[in-house]
């Protein structure tokens, strides 16, 4: 099945100033599409993969956060951010992208 992956703007500017190319963007599109990523605990399943950046592996890239929707066709990468600038999202962030994530679990579910 064909999926289309939507990608926030905070995701395509990351991108952008990682350097991540465009090969290792499509490696993180196909893990997605195999069912890599885990889930990160309390966020309505909200999933968590990395891309890795030119010359440094995933390690050094970028750290993904996805909604899935596979029946639908869809994955929406709804924010990212890199190791240097810190470890993982804040809690305050992760209540806000629950919301987002149920928002389009009801969109997607209203489609079939």
């Amino acid at each position: 099945m064909k999926r289309t992956f939507i990608f926030d703007n905070q995701v395509q500017a990351l991108i952008r100033e990682q350097f991540i190319s465009e090969q290792q963007v499509r490696q993180m599109e196909t893990e997605i599409m195999l069912g890599y990523g885990k889930t990160v605990p309390h966020t309505a399943g909200i999933k968590k993969i990395r891309c890795g950046a030119a010359g440094r592996g995933k390690r050094g890239g970028i750290r993904v956060l996805f909604a899935d929707y596979p029946k639908a066709g869809k994955t929406h990468l709804l924010a990212g951010l890199t190791k240097n600038q810190r470890a993982d999202f804040s809690q305050g962030e992760l209540k806000i992208l629950c919301v987002l994530k149920r928002q389009l679990d009801k969109i997607y579910e209203e489609r079939r």
